[in-house]
């Protein structure tokens, strides 16, 4: 036992550090309670606190030491057992994290720290359907607003985009002003078939407004940042600075900067970086890892290297930090290619976008949205929007992507497919797929994404075309695969890859390109439905545009057959790709260059304008 002047000493060390903590001093705290637990080592409270506040400090083997203490001093507490989850998970040690998680739920089977963690974990693992089984088994008891969010994203996953879309109205009537829950259901919007444009707009734009009344009254100081006679700081902050699609268009940029006008910084989010990071590194100035850091952390980084222009590459992604942007931490602030719609946050000034997935008003598919009631391109975005004409897109293949080929030796029969995520594949564009597979009773069709790993979304596409009356047999489904390569290796066995209608592929077409599959989508009304747009002009490949869902299917089975055609596009896609806009880097750079110039040139004026005389 401690004796009782010892033990009020430690909970008064403990009392402190947690205020210190809450005013996030966390190395003052660390310095306050390590003399505490290092003395007192049978008091579970101080090692718990401790672990977290190391934690905070990127400590981490230093917190898991200390959480496994607090665990063993009292081994059936759910708390401990919880955090020392979070601890292992940190450690990358990801078995031993989920193997304590599952300890805490059964002590507390609605543990709501624990059931979330799980969630995740499985929503991560691509196993969309145990995530929501996790968020349901407390859903069922009472709404809980940190798992809401979390059931949506499994849901979609699932390919249940409308049930999510339903839970995430009903949610928000639970919880008005949680704005992680306005996220979700925000970028659950972008996949449903029938939203309205001036719907979706409007759901961003009262999501930006909740950001900006919930974040803490706190400026942070441009010193500086008028000055003209220096060259540009870009940063950016992203998680997926690693080997993920948003790494594939940014690349560019980061090689090929102009060094004499620009310096680039980047603020990695991820905890787990990887040999695409390593790449990166090499291409920047200042490499900032931010992982486990709080957005007025990350905040003050920005601030220590005056930033000028800062760039989310998240939007509201689960992988995103909008509230980072709240703070206004640079003077120009932008989003840029990782979320296909407006962010709704008043202090983000600009979004990059190009002329054919944002057209300027006089456009037809603009005149069609105004038809509807919904608002021109312009007006759906709280940002002022760029158009970065050819394209807003620079796309770097990976350098182990196997040739285009055809086995039709082993796949004779003509193949339809798409690797698109499973949530893109919505009930009407079923529909559409399957009118195709009927009237083209010999065809096959090849889907593959990672949740294909989950059971339940494979047995929906499956049971989906049973009941429109394609059988079952002539679906072929694949989970992820190894690698890139193996990955990129199945386009061999397909003849035309079919866009997802309303959510375009991006990286999905641009890696169907490649591989030589002419790639079918349709102009819609909004920038999400409009990227295979401008990457299909881009190439020279506009015949595959097709101007609504009916001529979609019309201009696939016209292609289908004619293998004369299907071979030349084999064998010229990758070279027209490689000859367009998309994949001329230089040319990419110096465009965003000049434009992040322009508008650095307009702060300036403004903010000298701005000064009293």
């Amino acid at each position: 036992m401690i004796p009782s002047a010892a033990m009020s000493q430690t909970l008064a060390k403990i009392l402190e550090a947690e205020r210190l903590l809450k005013s996030d001093l966390v190395e003052e705290a660390a310095k306050v309670l390590l003399p505490a637990a290092q003395s007192n080592p049978k008091e579970p409270n101080a090692a718990s606190l401790l672990s977290i506040i190391l934690f905070r400090l990127r400590r981490y083997p230093q917190a898991l030491y200390y959480a496994q203490r607090a665990a063993a001093l009292v081994p059936h507490d759910v708390g401990y057992l919880a955090n020392l989850g979070l601890m292992y998970s940190a450690a990358g040690k990801q078995a031993e994290a989920k193997r304590h998680y599952e300890k805490a739920i059964k002590l507390n089977p609605l543990h709501p720290e624990s059931l979330l963690a799980l969630a995740n974990t499985a929503l991560n693992d691509s196993n969309p359907s145990l995530s929501a089984e996790y968020c349901e088994r407390m859903l069922s008891q009472r709404m809980d607003a940190q798992l809401c969010p979390t059931y949506v994203a499994a849901l979609s996953s699932m390919g249940r985009v409308e049930d999510a879309a339903a839970f995430a109205k009903r949610a928000l009537e639970a919880f008005p002003d949680d704005t992680l829950m306005m996220s979700g259901r925000a970028s659950n919007l972008n996949y449903v078939w029938d939203a309205a444009p001036e719907e979706i707009a409007e759901v961003h734009m009262g999501l930006g407004r909740a950001l900006m009344a919930q974040k803490p009254d706190e400026t942070f100081d441009y010193r500086g940042q008028v000055r003209t006679d220096k060259r540009l700081r870009i940063g950016f902050v992203s998680s997926d600075l690693r080997a993920h699609s948003v790494s594939f268009f940014i690349e560019p940029f980061f090689a090929m900067h102009d060094r004499e006008r620009f310096d680039v910084y980047a603020y990695s989010l991820t905890r787990y970086e990887d040999h695409v990071s390593q790449r990166l590194k090499a291409m920047v100035k200042k490499w900032h890892d931010c992982g486990p850091l709080i957005d007025r952390e990350v905040c003050k980084l920005i601030q220590a290297d005056e930033i000028d222009i800062l760039f989310d590459l998240g939007g509201l992604t689960l992988s995103g930090s909008l509230t980072v942007f709240a703070y206004k931490p640079a003077p120009v602030q932008v989003t840029y290619c990782g979320y296909p719609n407006t962010t709704g946050i008043p202090t983000i000034d600009y979004r990059i976008v190009d002329s054919f997935t944002d057209p300027v008003d006089t456009d037809a598919a603009s005149v069609k949205a105004r038809a509807r009631g919904g608002p021109d391109f312009d007006a759906r975005c709280s940002e002022k929007l760029i158009r970065l004409d050819p394209c807003f897109l620079c796309y770097s293949p990976p350098i182990d992507a196997p040739l285009p080929g055809r086995d039709r030796q082993h796949y004779p029969a003509v193949t339809f497919g798409s690797f698109n995520g499973n949530r893109k594949i919505v009930t009407p564009l079923l529909d559409l797929w399957a009118q195709l597979m009927l009237r083209r009773p010999d065809a096959r069709f090849l889907l593959k994404t990672f949740e294909y790993k989950d059971a339940f979304p494979r047995q929906r596409i499956l049971e989906g075309f049973a009941s429109r009356g394609v059988d079952p047999a002539r679906i072929d489904i694949f989970g992820p695969t190894k690698g890139i390569a193996e990955h990129l290796a199945f386009y061999e066995r397909m003849d035309i890859s079919l866009d997802t209608i309303p959510y375009n592929g991006t990286t999905t077409t641009c890696e169907a390109l490649w591989m030589g599959v002419p790639t079918i989508t349709t102009a819609g009304i909004t920038h999400a439905s409009r990227v295979g747009v401008s990457l299909l002009h881009n190439i020279g490949a506009p015949e595959l545009v097709a101007h609504d869902p009916a001529n979609y299917v019309e201009i696939a089975l016209e292609l289908a057959g004619d293998t004369a055609r299907l071979d030349a596009y084999r064998a010229n896609l990758r070279s027209m790709v490689a000859a367009s806009p998309l994949r001329d880097g230089a040319a990419f750079s110096a465009r965003l260059g000049s434009a992040l110039t322009r508008v650095w040139e307009t702060y300036v004026g403004q903010a000298q304008g701005a000064q009293p005389r």
